[in-house]
């Protein structure tokens, strides 16, 4: 196996993968060009935490990618492909899709400051990033390839000088929660939407 950083023209490929990796998430229903350009997004502003797991052929079988603290890649993607956004959301909500239904529910609820915390914790003290998306096709689970990807997003973080690495699961999402138990993560906050794990990184300033 063979892990490396990637290049603009491997987004298609961590598309792919992502699309056979996360059925029936939000972001998959939002069609494959969307999620294109949401990936190109935080490509753009930092393309050396991305990386991606070849086979012996060379194909891409998964990847990591996430981003730093005061990221702009979402809001970016947000105010960029608004009306594909707004477009393709509807479609999702007449077909009754739960996910685009969850999405909705939860920005109103935000907006109106009533969403509640089960366990709350304080902000991270210090340099953070995060680890958003890490996906490994299903004919290679069980090699202990998201494991190695998590390992090396980690190093990239710690060249960046980050002090911990965060990230969210979905609460029935068990094989990722007993990977991030497997890196070395524990639980700091949990809500309706998620569990939220960090880790601290041996930084040396």
């Amino acid at each position: 196996m063979k892990y490396r950083a990637i290049d603009e023209n491997d987004i298609n490929c961590i598309v792919k993968v992502h699309i056979q990796c996360f059925k029936g998430y939000f972001l998959t229903g939002l069609g494959e060009k969307l999620l294109y350009n949401y990936y190109r997004e935080f490509y753009n502003e930092n393309p050396s935490l991305f990386i991606v797991a070849e086979n012996d052929d060379k194909e891409i079988i998964g990847f990591v990618m996430g981003m730093l603290e005061n990221s702009q890649a979402r809001s970016n993607f947000e105010k960029n492909y608004k009306t594909l956004l707004f477009t393709q959301l509807l479609k999702m909500c007449l077909k009754l899709d739960p996910g685009a239904w969850k999405r909705i529910i939860s920005r109103v609820k935000s907006k109106l400051s009533v969403r509640k915390t089960i366990t709350s914790a304080p902000e991270l003290p210090g340099k953070f990033g995060s680890l958003l998306s890490i996906a490994v096709l299903p004919e290679y689970s069980g090699q202990g390839i998201g494991f190695d990807l998590v390992m090396k997003y980690e190093e990239l973080l710690v060249e960046c000088k980050c002090e911990y690495c965060r990230l969210s699961v979905q609460v029935n999402n068990e094989t990722a929660k007993k990977l991030y138990m497997k890196c070395g993560y524990e639980q700091y906050r949990h809500n309706p939407d998620g569990i939220s794990y960090k880790k601290t990184l041996g930084v040396t300033q």
